[in-house]
């Protein structure tokens, strides 16, 4: 024993390693405070409340015109999603930010200048090729720059008060949107929208390319790995199918609302009120997506959001005014789902096919909407809208109860991707074999 009077002390316990945080990247800091901005901006549309009837009275479309229309869309995006994203892996996620909104800017002075059904044709290919650049552009975009920094953990938070802003802003313009028309014809609002989102180019011209931690693909093979990964991938590909279902849901309120509304035999000018408290639901939908899903929990918003999103449908087809909030709950349900399949994949997707894989889910969203856009225009025109609704509603919660089931099946229910999986969990894409790492004991002996 010491002769000391002062007790011996036992060695402090070694400080807990902390994994280093990436290096500060000024330029990627910048992306952060300049996508807001852009988000918000790239759609200043004043027509959501008034753009079918625009078509009906207007340009004299049917109702179930008005869904061929909107299925020709679908149609530009089910070709453009693939190359698109592509271009955004492979070359750039600017450039496609950048071409994807200079195309909508045209599209809505198209629209608002259209006499005739070719020139209302070539609008909607462009809104279809503006949809298509900026899906999965933009979410790969946010979640690249985040990484840079350290922060993807943040991404659901960010890239849910990107979207309730833009939904917020689309409010606040539905209104005085609508509110014009009692002194301007239905084609001014959707002119003013092509003026005012033109400063979304300089925003999007003055963000920088995140610097790719891996090799770039060549372009072909960047298409094929990306399809490889959501269709091999069943926990994959049965959300991407969860989104659609939902997608489909929240298109036909689209649609349907205005005659819906019309049919409660209100002024044309209220439409704006009806219209900004949807777009308002959206927006705290989206808002609230991040903690509402640590409060639910990834299983609970999968099935939940599509379901509600679905039966909602039924609330449009009963001609009952006060079931209005439950006919715009898909708002609510797709903007909380979107944002929880887009973290889900953008964690398991590799980095190089990122864009890719998310604009696969944009395209698979949109061949349901082609496919169900024809039957409810077949549909309305001969039953009637509420015939539609109602049978768009059944379907969707069959097709729902599927595609749920096949993602509780296949095991991956957390939001983080398993522990140990290449990549962030996505799976290894190689066109060639992949040599076997030697094990302790072979490298010993």
């Amino acid at each position: 024993m010491s002769d000391s009077p002062i007790p011996s002390l036992a060695p402090m316990p070694a400080p807990l390693e902390v994994p280093p945080r990436p290096p500060a990247d000024p330029a990627m800091a910048r992306n952060l405070r300049l996508m807001p901005w852009w988000w918000v901006l790239r759609w200043t549309w004043f027509g959501e409340a008034i753009w079918v009837v625009y078509l009906l009275e207007e340009r004299g479309l049917t109702i179930g015109q008005v869904f061929l229309f909107e299925a020709s869309f679908s149609a530009v995006v089910i070709a453009a999603e693939i190359p698109t994203g592509v271009i955004a892996d492979r070359f750039s996620r600017r450039l496609s930010l950048l071409l994807g909104t200079g195309a909508t800017i045209l599209a809505m002075f198209a629209f608002g200048l259209s006499t005739g059904p070719l020139l209302l044709l070539f609008a909607y290919l462009l809104f279809g090729l503006g949809e298509a650049f900026v899906s999965g552009a933009d979410a790969a975009m946010l979640f690249d720059s985040l990484k840079r920094l350290g922060r993807d953990a943040e991404f659901p938070g960010h890239i849910g008060r990107y979207n309730a802003l833009l939904t917020a802003a689309i409010a606040l313009f539905t209104v005085a949107g609508a509110a014009m028309v009692q002194w301007t014809p239905l084609a001014a609002p959707i002119l003013l929208s092509g003026l005012l989102s033109m400063p979304a180019l300089f925003f999007a011209w003055r963000m920088s390319e995140p610097p790719p931690s891996e090799e770039r693909a060549p372009f072909l093979e960047t298409g094929r790995d990306a399809l490889r990964f959501v269709a091999s991938t069943p926990a994959i590909w049965s959300v991407v199918l969860l989104v659609a279902f939902a997608t489909v849901a929240v298109a036909t309120m689209a649609v349907a609302q205005q005659p819906v509304v019309l049919d409660y035999g209100v002024p044309l000018w209220t439409l704006g009120l009806f219209v900004g408290a949807q777009m308002a639901l959206a927006a705290v939908g989206s808002w609230v997506a991040a903690p509402l899903g640590r409060v639910l929990g990834l299983r609970h918003v999968l099935w939940s959001m599509p379901l509600v999103s679905a039966l909602a449908l039924l609330a449009g087809a009963s001609g009952v005014p006060w079931l209005f909030p439950l006919f715009i709950l898909p708002a609510f349900g797709w903007n909380v789902l979107y944002v929880h399949v887009t973290d889900y994949v953008s964690r398991r997707a590799p980095e190089r096919v990122r864009a890719t894989a998310v604009s696969v889910g944009s395209m698979v969203a949109s061949v349901t909407s082609v496919v169900a856009g024809l039957g409810l225009a077949w549909l309305a025109d001969r039953a009637g809208l509420g015939a539609a609704l109602t049978a768009a509603a059944f379907v969707l919660c069959v097709l729902t109860a599927f595609a749920y089931l096949v993602w509780w099946r296949a095991g991956d229910h957390r939001t983080e991707p398993p522990a140990g999986a290449p990549d962030g969990g996505a799976p290894v894409l190689t066109s060639t074999p992949v040599a076997a790492e030697p094990t302790i004991d072979e490298r010993a002996g």
